[in-house]
Parts: C-alpha cells; sequence; structure tokens
C-alpha cells in the first residue's frame, strides 16, 4: 500500500503545485472582487455536488471491492449504472434549483451578474461526474486517473488557456464570463477523456455497458440504507474545507473571501498526505473489515497516521515560517491575513492528529455512526465559524473553523477506539512502534 500511496503522494503534490500556480495566476489575471466570486463558487461547487451526490462517490469505494473479489462483473456494471444515474439526476436538479435561486434573487436586486454566476455553477455537476469517475478509478485500485484529471489537468490547461489571453490581451484584467466559460469547457472535456480511457486502463465499465438495459444483481437493499449515512459523511468531510470560504464570502463580501480564500489553499497543502494516503487506504479498511481482520486493519490505521504526521507538520512549519512571502506571490494585500493562515495551518495539524478514524467508521459498517457525528458536528462548524466572522471577521471564522475541525475529529477517535478497538492518533501510533522496538530487541 505505502508504493500506491507514494505514487498518489506524487501525484497530489503536483496537484498542489499546480492549484497554487492556477491560484496565484488567477489573482493576477482577475480583478480582487472576481476572484472572490471564483473562490466562492469553486468552494461552493465542492460542497453542492458531494451534497446532491448523495453518499454515490464513498459507496463506489465500498461496495465494489466487494463485487470485484466474488468476480460480478455484471453486478459491478449495474451497481455503477444505478449510482450514476442518482449522481446524474439530483445534480442537474440541484444546478436548475440554484439557477432559479439566483434569478429570484435578482429579481428583488440581491444579486447582480446572474447569466455570469449560472455558466460558472455549471462547474457543480461537472464536480460531481468528474469526481464520480476518480472514485470508480480508485475502487478499481487506480492512480493516475483518480487524481490527475481534476486535480492537475483541469488546471493546467485552463491556466495555459487564461494566460495566453491575459498576456495577448495588454495585461488586462479577464471578464468573469471568459474564466467560468474556460473553465467549464476544459472540465466537460476532462471528464469525457477520463470516461473513454478509464476501461482500458484499469478495466471499469465503458459508456456503453454503464448505459445499456442492467441484467446484473447486487444487494440493492443495503445499497439503499447507506445512502443516507454515506450523503452526510461525504457532505461533512468536505463541508471544513469548503463552508467557511462560503461563508465569509457571504458575511464580509467577495474582497475579503478573495483574501480568505488566498489563506485557506495554502493551508490545505499539509493535508494532501492524508488524502494521498485516503485514496489507497479506503478500498484496504473496506477488504479487512468484510474480511474480518482486526489485526490488519489496526495495522493498517496505524500506518497511515505513521505515514502522514511527519511530513504534515513540517509543512505546516514551513508555510508558517515563510507565510509573508508566499502570501505576497498572491499580492500585496494578501499579506494581511497571515494570522489567519497561522490558525488554518493549527486546523491543518489537528485534522492529521487523531488519524483517519473517520474513514473507518465509515468503510467498517459503522456509517450511521459516522453520519451522527457528521451531521451534529457540521451544525456546529456552521455556528462557529459565523460566529467568528460576526465577531472578528476573518480571523474569526479561521479560529471557528479550527475549534470545528478539533471537535469533531475527537468525537471520531472516541466513537473508534470504543466500537473498533482501534487507537490511530498519534500518540497511539507512536507508542505501538515503541513496543514493536521492545520486543524486538528483547527477541534479538
Amino acid at each position: 500500500m505505502n508504493k500506491s500511496a507514494l505514487g498518489v503522494l506524487v501525484l497530489r503534490v503536483l496537484g498542489a503545485a499546480m492549484t497554487y500556480v492556477f491560484v496565484v495566476f488567477l489573482a493576477r489575471f482577475m480583478s480582487v472582487d472576481d476572484f472572490g466570486y471564483i473562490g466562492a463558487v469553486f468552494s461552493a461547487s465542492l460542497l453542492l455536488s458531494v451534497f446532491a451526490s448523495f453518499g454515490q462517490q464513498q459507496a463506489l469505494v465500498r461496495y465494489i471491492p466487494a463485487l470485484r473479489n466474488d468476480q460480478n462483473t455484471s453486478g459491478i456494471h449495474a451497481f455503477v449504472a444505478q449510482s450514476l444515474k442518482v449522481v446524474t439526476i439530483s445534480n442537474l436538479v440541484m444546478w436548475a434549483c440554484l439557477c432559479i435561486g439566483l434569478f429570484a434573487a435578482s429579481a428583488a436586486n440581491l444579486v447582480d451578474n446572474v447569466s455570469v454566476l449560472a455558466l460558472g455553477l455549471l462547474i457543480v455537476p461537472l464536480t460531481a461526474f468528474v469526481d464520480f469517475l476518480a472514485y470508480l478509478v480508485r475502487a478499481h485500485k487506480g492512480v493516475l486517473l483518480a487524481v490527475m484529471p481534476k486535480d492537475i489537468l483541469w488546471r493546467l490547461i485552463s491556466l495555459a488557456i487564461l494566460a495566453v489571453v491575459f498576456f495577448s490581451n495588454g495585461r488586462q484584467d479577464l471578464p468573469l464570463t471568459f474564466v467560468f466559460g474556460v473553465l467549464v469547457a476544459v472540465l466537460a472535456l476532462i471528464i469525457v477523456t477520463t470516461a473513454l480511457l478509464a476501461p482500458t486502463l484499469y478495466g471499469t465499465p465503458t459508456i456503453y455497458q454503464i448505459l445499456k438495459r442492467q441484467t446484473g444483481e447486487f444487494d440493492r437493499s443495503e445499497w439503499s440504507k447507506s445512502n443516507i449515512p454515506f450523503s452526510v459523511t461525504s457532505v461533512a468531510s468536505v463541508v471544513f474545507a469548503s463552508v467557511d470560504v462560503v461563508i465569509v464570502a457571504i458575511l464580509l463580501g467577495p474582497g475579503i473571501a478573495g483574501l480568505y480564500f488566498a489563506a485557506n489553499r495554502i493551508a490545505q497543502a499539509p493535508g494532501f498526505f492524508q488524502q494521498s494516503y485516503n485514496v489507497v487506504s479506503g478500498p484496504i479498511f473496506a477488504e479487512h473489515a468484510a474480511t474480518g481482520d482486526h489485526d490488519a486493519l489496526a495495522v493498517a490505521a496505524q500506518n497511515a497516521t505513521a505515514f502522514t504526521f511527519i511530513p504534515t507538520i513540517v509543512t505546516c512549519a514551513i508555510l508558517a515560517f515563510f507565510a509573508e512571502p508566499i502570501l505576497s506571490l498572491f499580492g500585496p494585500d494578501f499579506v494581511a491575513v497571515r494570522p489567519t493562515l497561522f490558525v488554518l495551518l493549527a486546523t491543518a495539524l489537528a485534522n492529521v492528529f487523531f488519524g483517519q478514524s473517520d474513514l473507518l467508521l465509515t468503510m467498517c459498517k459503522l456509517e450511521k455512526s459516522a453520519m451522527k457525528i457528521s451531521l451534529w458536528s457540521t451544525i456546529l462548524g456552521v455556528i462557529f465559524i459565523v460566529t467568528g466572522a460576526i465577531l472578528a471577521d476573518e480571523l474569526g471564522a479561521a479560529i471557528g473553523t479550527f475549534v470545528s475541525v478539533v471537535i469533531r475529529k475527537v468525537w471520531f477517535w472516541r466513537v473508534a477506539t470504543q466500537q473498533l478497538n482501534i487507537w490511530c492518533d498519534v500518540i497511539s501510533t507512536v507508542e505501538t512502534v515503541f513496543k514493536k522496538e521492545r520486543n524486538s530487541g528483547r527477541a534479538n
């Protein structure tokens, strides 16, 4: 698993580098207010696409490995077709509702640029489709197409197009409509290309196999019962990465949202280590849980913590030390959010300290417990972030994010220790390593 995780990590690092290059140049190519709209739409698209997909991404990782072990190819085709139907219908309905809301707000003189924002919000269903394909590849133990299309290629191709236009147009600010149009068109192209390549590289179902009449069988009852828990936990997993930007945009305006968005994106860099391991550890957790191999499950969970914590804390320290020059890459105005960046880096560290307890519950048939924790911690998180933003602007929103993440992770960790008897926090992992070394020394 470590080799696969390292492969994902390399792609994640490239994706992170591409993300920051993309964000920095985009901030230079646009006005601060337009950049704030981009940040809000990006964050909203991540949250809303997951919300409208009803947990189907996690369902793919949870159920397809078992169907593959049973060599139930027709069942995989039927399962993927059913999941894709849910994702397609719900996300298109979501986009239509968002457009209706925009036009209603425009009629009340609450929102400008309605048609532009409606175009940008197409990123919501398109993000859902590209994520669906990524999780489908991940369930088949693929790496390249699980990470590269959205994290690297989408930003790289879009940035290249925008840069050519920006520099050929005398370095004038790019119109918001044009930027959204490029992002939507390139993402659609990425989706089609990924859908055509995945069957050849990883054996995923082809478009024809998904669209044709299905005769295969899978456990529809278990799948339908898990949809709501998976949906809640999926939404919660992205709320802490995106809802703070949306709240700042709503309460404090697009200008401050643009500043906060930059700090938020920088602070997400340390999380790529854990996210990389999640890509390969999710199916592994599900397989060990299905076979009842508790020892292998505990080892896999602690390996994930050991692999991710040290590089995470080192990255946080580097980013904190060079906070001012890094923020200045976005522009001189962005240096003002350095204290906010410090708090968000502490949040990233807290998120890794307690291990992958949330993923463990979801992959080990405890999705109802995960749902309850996710639901209440999400509600508390929104309350803390809103309160913080009202009391102390963007710094208060960051503090609210930190508090909500700590509460959520401690809660997941506690339930994992009680119901699974697995301790995957940093301290427990270090103790296990020392015990193994002492036992090895005595044996020698």
